[in-house]
């Protein structure tokens, strides 16, 4: 299951697909999608939620989303699901996710994002990336913010910068930016 399908989310649907996998996902609108098996709402999430074995989150930080997935969805969920977050950190509430990890309701976790971030250069050393010890998890892998340094970024972004300078050029909008809602 994929939260938020946007570009990173549509990318891991097409991952999802090549393992064979069923892939599910919400948004915030709906849209018509052939590439995925089900596309639903936010209203959809909690019907949703007990037939993932995998979930992974690529929401942006709002205040819609902030809080998105905390205890009540973790008890919704299957025990063993594993979890992946690839989006921002508050987007799970921390402490329901250390309970259901210490519990086992949550079979594991790869987290590409943190809850705290240090102040400044001096702090990175002694800014731990959660209030909670989720080191002491060996089901849980953390990374900052580095999913996306694979071999093939550059030559992403360099293709990228080139589709926002033709549209600058025709005149076009660049991306859709919605600041009311806070990304």
């Amino acid at each position: 299951m994929v939260l938020g399908y946007g570009h990173i989310g549509r990318k891991v649907t097409k991952v999802g697909k090549c393992f064979g996998m069923t892939v599910k996902a919400v948004k915030r609108t709906p849209e018509e999608a052939k590439e995925i098996d089900y596309l639903g709402t936010n209203e959809d999430l909690h019907n949703l939620l007990p037939e993932a074995d995998f979930i992974v989150v690529t929401l942006p930080l709002t205040k819609k989303t902030r809080g998105y997935l905390g205890e009540g969805e973790f008890n919704m969920m299957k025990p063993g699901v594993h979890i992946v977050n690839v989006g921002r950190g508050p987007v799970i509430e921390e402490d329901a996710l250390y309970e259901a990890l210490k519990t086992g309701q949550i079979g594991g976790a790869g987290i590409d994002t943190w809850w705290n971030y240090p102040s400044d250069q001096e702090a990175r050393s002694n800014t731990a990336p959660s209030d909670h010890p989720l080191r002491e998890f060996d089901n849980v892998v953390f990374s900052p913010h580095r999913a996306a340094l694979v071999q093939e970024f550059e030559k992403e972004r360099i293709k990228d910068l080139a589709r926002v300078l033709s549209r600058l050029t025709e005149g076009k909008d660049v991306d859709l930016v919605k600041i009311e809602e806070g990304y």
